[in-house]
């Protein structure tokens, strides 16, 4: 609630109508070499199924799909970004979700997750994650933010708010 207050001052009143759905791709989940970052994953068809249930269940036909590969940028990433992106939005487009694509200055970005309705986290973010803990929890979900070691995966399970069960792809 603080972080929220906080926000609220600095940010000017927005009216996002749709949830959000924030997908980091500029300068992750591959380095600048395009190697692989075992810390940050990408999410699995069977979550985006999962999470176009959650849209659904709160009577939301339509998202913002957030993502830019712009915000901090690595160049070899862009393509690699690019068409994970449109896999994921026609993902929700199969569900029968219009989605809506931005991506605008930092802040402004920003400040659309801090008043959307829903914010979703398909990935690591620390972006989206700061966003995601100044709203009330039931109106964050994330996929599953847990930690690789040696190419094992331990899910997080603890968290305020709603968080996928089920591990990323390990890519």
């Amino acid at each position: 609630p603080y972080v929220n207050k906080v926000y609220k001052k600095i940010f000017d009143k927005m009216d996002i109508k749709y949830p959000v759905v924030h997908f980091r791709c500029s300068d992750i989940p591959m380095n600048q070499v395009g190697k692989r970052i075992s810390y940050y994953h990408i999410p699995k068809l069977e979550s985006i199924l999962w999470i176009s249930k959650k849209i659904k269940e709160r009577n939301y036909k339509k998202i913002i799909f957030l993502t830019c590969d712009n915000h901090r940028s690595v160049k070899n990433n862009k393509k690699t970004c690019n068409n994970l992106s449109n896999s994921y939005i026609n993902m929700f487009k199969n569900q029968n979700i219009d989605v809506k694509i931005q991506c605008e200055s930092i802040l402004y970005d920003f400040a659309t997750m801090i008043y959307s309705p829903l914010l979703i986290s398909l990935n690591a973010s620390s972006f989206s994650l700061m966003a995601g803990i100044s709203k009330n929890p039931n109106d964050y979900i994330t996929t599953n933010m847990g930690v690789e070691v040696d190419g094992k995966y331990k899910l997080q399970k603890e968290g305020d708010w709603t968080i996928y069960p089920k591990e990323p792809y390990l890519h």
